[in-house]
């Protein structure tokens, strides 16, 4: 039995909603803003890259989706409800329950094997014993470690182990999962492996993924649109649909270079933008990215 169907009736993927989100870190006298007017809306079941240069906020805007950090102005909706009238503790339970997160580092706990580490999320959801134990075995065979559910993570390489930290970030069943630099620390075949696995299991799952990277190509081959940012203040410029025909073998391998040359272009365009500087074009001045159209 397959104990990681979704309830289609009960659980629905989140959609996520932000109009003129800024974030400014305040140090005595020096206010850096990070974040300048963000507007974007992500749909349920959608799959989202952010990329950008290093400094242009990509963890920030993360971060916020995912509760970690709160903006400084604007509006952030999640399933139609304003996350800044949220309490602590339901910011708490939102994070918990609604949210899975992958990091660049596993933040695995060294004393447990690889399904205590997974079953962890769930046991603080109050999960059956049983029925977290089963979800967590389950998840560790669909990502190939079937046969390394008892292994410490000092007993694991570093493909497994984010294998594992993946199979832990899905245990709650959660409707956005956020990657942030996920497998740059990877070899290439593990990192291709992982991303066709994530890529698999949030379609099968309904997941609305979003994913923070500076790999083009990684975000080709994750993503149905990346959203583009530029830095100083970080700020998104472009909304870059991804066709990529995946059932097609050769219709992918054409599609995936024109959508990475389409990205990577978009990219070359945003580093070295600033706010002050002229627009490439009129409809430029101030964007705003809403349901992936400029």
């Amino acid at each position: 039995m397959n104990v990681l169907a979704r309830d289609t009736v009960a659980v629905a993927a989140a959609a996520v909603s932000l109009r003129g989100i800024g974030k400014t870190y305040v140090n005595g006298e020096l206010a850096v803003e990070v974040l300048k007017d963000i507007s974007l809306d992500i749909a349920p079941g959608e799959f989202v890259a952010i990329i950008g240069q290093s400094g242009s906020g990509k963890s920030t805007l993360m971060n916020i989706l995912g509760c970690l950090d709160q903006p400084t102005a604007g509006t952030y909706r999640l399933n139609g409800i304003d996350v800044a009238e949220m309490s602590r503790d339901e910011l708490a339970h939102l994070r918990r329950d609604t949210f899975g997160f992958v990091f660049q580092s596993y933040n695995l706990i060294a004393t447990l094997d690889a399904t205590e580490n997974v079953e962890l999320p769930a046991t603080y959801s109050g999960l059956p014993k049983d029925e977290r134990r089963d979800r967590a075995e389950e998840l560790l065979t669909r990502l190939g470690l079937g046969d390394r559910m008892e292994h410490k993570p000092n007993q694991l390489s570093g493909g497994q182990q984010q294998r594992v930290a993946l199979a832990r970030s899905l245990a709650v069943q959660p409707e956005v999962l956020l990657l942030d630099e996920p497998f740059s620390a990877l070899d290439a075949v593990t990192r291709r492996a992982l991303q066709r696995d994530v890529r698999r299991i949030a379609v099968e799952y309904g997941i609305t993924l979003v994913i923070v990277t500076h790999d083009i190509p990684e975000a080709v081959a994750m993503a149905d649109r990346a959203l583009v940012m530029a830095s100083d203040p970080g700020r998104i410029v472009e909304s870059v649909p991804i066709e990529v025909n995946r059932n097609d073998r050769d219709r992918r391998a054409a599609d995936t270079q024109v959508a990475q040359g389409r990205l990577q272009t978009a990219f070359e365009n945003s580093v070295g933008r600033t706010t002050a500087a002229p627009p490439a074009r009129p409809a430029q001045d101030s964007l705003k990215i809403v349901g992936g159209h400029v």
